[in-house]
């Protein structure tokens, strides 16, 4: 009898211990979901700032295409070109080269775009994995406890019934 209720205290210190425990992992996994938390809305706030800086960037080549291509005219027009023949030609690569520049810009700026909101997706479901796993480590340490409550009243009981003898 003595070594039932003796059984019945250790598994009783154990369910508490694992407890405490779990408790102290679900505390840990929602600092894990809250940092999670913040990466995920820097990462879609990056979204924005990518879009700002993309339209920053191509207002700025736009800018330095007009006054390239404008210099290129001067410059035909100085030599008393038309804008025909080899000088045509070199404003249109001008033009082509420039679009094909402003499409790069773009799609890049696309790219950094959707890497960003893939990331910040990424770590918004890490967050809340964490946050289900905390409420899982939540549940195990209320059954922990109840089990050490239990477990600690059935290795009192036989203390008491032959107390009561």
């Amino acid at each position: 009898m003595i070594g039932q209720a003796a059984q019945m205290a250790a598994g009783a210190v154990e369910s508490l211990f694992n407890a405490k425990a779990a408790g102290m992992n679900a505390k840990g996994l929602r600092l894990q979901a809250k940092a999670y938390g913040r990466a995920s809305e820097f990462a879609f706030r990056n979204v924005d700032y990518v879009k700002a800086s993309t339209e920053i960037q191509a207002y700025q080549l736009q800018r330095k295409q007009f006054m390239s291509f404008g210099q290129t005219e001067a410059d035909v027009a100085a030599g008393g070109f038309g804008e025909s023949g080899s000088a045509g030609d070199l404003m249109r690569m001008s033009q082509e080269n420039g679009a094909m520049e402003m499409a790069v810009l773009k799609y890049q700026g696309k790219i950094n775009e959707e890497g960003y909101q893939v990331q910040g997706e990424s770590y918004a479901a890490q967050r809340d994995a964490a946050l289900y796993a905390a409420k899982a480590a939540d549940a195990a340490a209320k059954g922990g406890l109840i089990a050490g409550i239990i477990k600690g009243g059935g290795a009192l009981l036989p203390a008491a019934i032959g107390a009561m003898k």
